[in-house]
């Protein structure tokens, strides 16, 4: 009976693969709104449909189908050219 199997393998390769950029496109808009702490209307974006350098300023909710982002009042996300969100959190 074999339980667990494990393999190593060491080479040298020529150049790291890179990731492709996202194509350019427009900002997308929120794709509805839910309301925070109370009565503040927050937007909610669909992850996969932001654009490469777009911004959204909190407060905002970005969703994907394996995480959910919240942005508090002062916080700011940036879309990299990757695909990956760059945030930057308040000081408060």
């Amino acid at each position: 009976m074999l339980v667990n199997a494990r393999v190593a393998v060491a080479g040298i390769l020529a150049a790291l693969p890179q990731e492709p950029a996202l194509p350019e496109a427009w900002p997308a808009p929120p794709r509805s709104e839910r309301y925070l702490d109370g009565w503040i209307l927050t937007p909610v974006y669909d992850f996969d449909a932001l654009a490469p350098s777009q911004a959204i300023d909190g407060p905002a909710i970005v969703e994907s189908a394996m995480t959910t982002v919240l942005l508090r009042p002062g916080e700011r996300a940036a879309v990299t050219p990757l695909g990956w969100l760059d945030i930057a959190l308040s000081r408060g």
